[in-house]
Parts: C-alpha cells; sequence; structure tokens
C-alpha cells in the first residue's frame, strides 16, 4: 500500500507502476553475483522487495541503503530493524560512506528510475558512485524493455559503457510489470 500511495504522489521520483517482481529481485541478486563478505550499498530500495534478498545473503552489517523518500525510509527501518538506512540522494553516496567508516563497495544494487533522470543527473549520480566502488566491483540496475529504447534510454546506456569497463544486460524478466533486464556494470 505504501508503495502505490507514494507512486501516485510522486512518479517521476519513483517511475514505477508497481514494485518490482520477486522474479526479478532474484535475477537483480542473481546478477550482483553477492558473496557472504560484499560490502553492499543499496540505492533506492523503495519498499524494499530487493533489500529482502540482499538480506538473505549477506549480514545485515554489511549492507546500508540510500533512499530519497521518507516514507520509504520509515518503511524499510521497520520492516528491516538491523539494516542501516539514509534518506539521502544517490549523489552522496560517498559522503555518507566516509562520515559511517565504511570502505568502499564490492556491489551496489541500484533501483532508481534512471529514465526519469535529466542526463546531467544520471552523469552526476554514475559517477558518484563508480567512485563509491572498489576496483572490480559491480553495479546492477535495471531497466524496463520498451523504455531503454526510447532515446534517454539508449543514452543512459551509452553513459553506462562510458563509465564503466564492461557492461552486460540479462535476459528480458518477463514476470515483472513492466518486463525488464538487469545491466550487469563492472568498475
Amino acid at each position: 500500500m505504501v508503495f502505490i500511495v507514494e507512486s501516485l504522489k510522486k512518479f517521476k521520483e519513483i517511475g514505477a507502476i508497481a514494485p518490482s517482481s520477486s522474479s526479478l529481485a532474484q535475477t537483480m541478486i542473481t546478477s550482483a553475483q553477492l558473496k557472504l563478505d560484499s560490502n553492499v550499498v543499496e540505492i533506492g530500495p523503495g519498499t524494499g522487495i530487493f533489500t529482502q534478498k540482499i538480506l538473505e545473503n549477506i549480514p545485515a552489517h554489511q549492507y546500508l541503503g540510500i533512499e530519497i523518500n521518507s516514507k520509504f525510509i520509515t518503511h524499510l527501518r521497520r520492516n528491516h530493524p538491523n539494516a542501516q538506512f539514509f534518506c539521502d540522494s544517490a549523489q552522496n553516496i560517498t559522503k555518507i560512506l566516509d562520515a559511517n567508516d565504511r570502505d568502499k563497495c564490492d556491489r551496489i544494487i541500484c533501483g532508481l528510475p534512471w529514465t526519469n533522470l535529466p542526463p546531467n543527473s544520471q552523469k552526476e549520480i554514475l559517477i558518484e558512485l563508480h567512485k563509491s566502488m572498489k576496483e572490480e566491483a559491480l553495479l546492477t540496475t535495471f531497466a524496463y524493455t520498451g523504455f531503454s529504447q526510447l532515446p534517454q534510454g539508449r543514452a543512459f546506456y551509452k553513459l553506462l559503457k562510458k563509465t564503466f569497463s564492461k557492461v552486460e544486460k540479462t535476459k528480458t524478466v518477463v514476470k515483472n510489470l513492466p518486463p525488464a533486464f538487469i545491466y550487469i556494470c563492472r568498475k
């Protein structure tokens, strides 16, 4: 219910008509190649569909979530009391890690609505995410299949390829509304 209310009020910020499916979440986590000792930052956890799967794979003290929506933060903290969440922008990832004596990330799992963001914001966020990552770290993020073919979606893919040493795409997860795929980006 929290998702529906917030998505109706703030669609441009949330960028989805429904929460991600468990199929997309499983594909995201599999693509992230989490290890028990992975230092994971989740960007835009929303209501926690990916968060739950992440915390099934790593200890809560190795997780940090950054979400801009305060209602989602309240929901996340209530459902995952042992995990650490910050109500802030993804652009502040490096500052948040530094302020909390955290090392750079092994994995970033990102649920941002990239095609809703202006190109300058996309670039600024990706630069900050890249700076916060260890060498050989992975960023996994998803795109809706149809939107990825729009000019802004194609431009975002080019930006990923310019920012990261290697970018791969998974097969489309059709059990998601709308269907989506994962970008796997290596620093």
